[in-house]
């Protein structure tokens, strides 16, 4: 990381008494936890860029480092940095560090069995019996593996829960980091065009659940407003499914713990949560929770018509002794599955759809990844994400009340995307834009575009394309399966 700063970035090392001038509570928070910890002074940083971000590296609490933005330096007050600080300061005290080795230890031999077993299992040539019993344990294995996975990305969320209960019990003032977190958020918005990816494990906040409140703040510094558009985090069930593949907590739940901490302080909240929690007992629990079992099957329909189509190719393929049933119904079940989500996720869109600004839709809390509403927003576009690769489809649009990201797909797939990303996507920049699409609401809350004009030209975007063509051309390859298979046995290359 040291290397990886020093040549990539521009950075400059500052000693404790540098860090004073710029912000003299923070030396001495780092100061007071040191002598009483015991510890060396972590080396200190300022980074030369305009995200605020500050992060926590090293492997051992006496070689830890702390590595502040100018952005972040630029964007809070004193006290706020010091909070900060105290909250990067709880990872180095807890060694978080070693207890995320721990976890990638596990997952890594979790892995290896996995690997072990399938090779075993490629090895055992013709004999489906022999296979499948040396594929149960490498199942086992590979279901160890995403469990440890989900519980390091929990393990990640959970430092951070006590990274922040540290914090507040070294400054006493949990609304500092309230304030600093929210002001953070909003600020992201502001240098949307810059990648922060590659530090989002190590950020203070992850800047997709960062979208909403940052729009909020930046719209209309109200703790109503902001408390809009947190009922989402807080009570929606699908913020839950989201939050899993999360390595921050969302910010709507992190807030309301550290409200918490203000009211066992007796001081007097920065956000009033209670009032938003007061709401979010009156939303309409059965729209919320009714169709929830049945939409997150709908929503990983592919994967779990695949699944259930190898599960009966296997029955018959031991029953019938035709090994070509076992890959023929597994891709017929994902293509068949695959079609299912697309209708879902995709559904028609209405002649006339009515103008939608994004604060408004950041604050409902029915919204959900796979029900999304169709959409029409006026904006500018401001930046577009990593241009020129896989996920070059990411336009970032701002109207008159906060952002949105805004996907492209192309109908070529993977090389249309990289051509969009490295032709189309820059001179987009800037542009007065009309887009039309379906809105969902996940970590990122996003429009899958399906047309976006400007005063010259219109843009279209295929994301149901694609999702019927993968579905079709899987049931295809599905039921020429057996016969393929049967022709490269003939012929000897199985």
């Amino acid at each position: 990381m040291d290397f990886i700063l020093k040549s990539f970035s521009e950075i400059r090392w500052l000693t404790l008494a540098q860090i004073k001038k710029l912000s003299p509570e923070t030396a001495e928070v780092i100061k007071r936890v040191c002598d009483r910890k015991n510890l060396n002074w972590p080396r200190l940083a300022i980074l030369e860029t305009p995200i605020p971000t500050i992060f926590t590296y090293g492997s051992l609490p006496d070689n830890g480092r702390i590595v502040l933005s100018q952005g972040l330096l630029d964007c809070l007050d004193d006290d706020e940095i010091a909070a900060v600080c105290a909250h990067e300061l709880g990872h180095i005290i807890h060694k978080d560090f070693a207890f995320m080795t721990a976890a990638s230890t596990w997952m890594q031999l979790a892995y290896l069995s996995y690997a072990r077993a399938r090779n075993f299992s490629r090895k055992a040539g013709n004999d489906i019996i022999f296979k499948g019993a040396i594929a149960i344990p490498g199942i086992v294995a590979y279901t160890v593996y995403l469990v440890v996975t989900y519980l390091a990305s929990y393990l990640s969320r959970t430092r951070e829960v006590y990274a922040d209960r540290f914090a507040v019990q070294i400054t006493g003032n949990p609304n500092g980091l309230s304030r600093a977190l929210v002001k953070i958020a909003s600020a992201m918005l502001e240098n949307e065009q810059n990648a922060i990816a590659g530090i989002r494990l190590l950020n203070l906040c992850d800047p997709g659940s960062a979208v909403a409140v940052g729009t909020a703040y930046r719209q209309a510094s109200q703790p109503q407003t902001i408390g809009r558009v947190l009922l989402w985090d807080m009570f929606n069930p699908w913020s839950w499914w989201m939050e899993m593949n999360s390595t921050h907590p969302l910010m709507g739940k992190r807030l309301r713990v550290l409200a918490t901490y203000a009211e066992q302080l007796k001081l007097e909240t920065e956000f009033d949560l209670a009032a938003v929690i007061q709401e979010g007992k009156k939303l309409n629990k059965n729209k919320l929770y009714k169709n929830l079992l049945a939409d997150i099957l709908l929503y990983n329909a592919q994967w779990v018509g695949s699944i259930l189509g190898f599960i009966l190719g296997f029955i018959l393929a031991i029953s019938l002794g035709n090994q070509g049933l076992l890959p023929s119904l597994a891709f017929i079940g994902f293509g068949i599955g695959m079609l299912i989500h697309g209708f879902f996720m995709y559904p028609d869109l209405d002649p006339i759809i009515a103008r939608a600004d994004s604060l408004t839709l950041l604050c409902d809390p029915y919204l959900g990844p796979l029900h999304s509403r169709p959409v029409q927003l006026q904006g500018e576009i401001i930046g577009c994400l990593d241009a020129g690769y896989q996920f070059a489809r990411d336009l970032i649009l701002r109207d008159c009340t906060g952002t949105l990201y805004v996907r492209h797909a192309s109908r070529w797939g993977f090389w249309g995307n990289f051509l969009f990303g490295i032709t189309k996507a820059q001179p987009l920049i800037g542009l007065e834009v009309q887009a039309v699409g379906w809105l969902r609401r996940e970590l990122f809350p996003r429009v899958d575009l399906v047309k976006l004009n400007t005063k010259r030209t219109s843009l279209m975007s295929f994301p149901r394309f694609w999702s019927f063509l993968v579905g079709f051309s899987a049931i295809a390859f599905g039921l020429a399966a057996p016969k393929l298979l049967s022709f490269l046995f003939e012929i000897g290359w199985l």
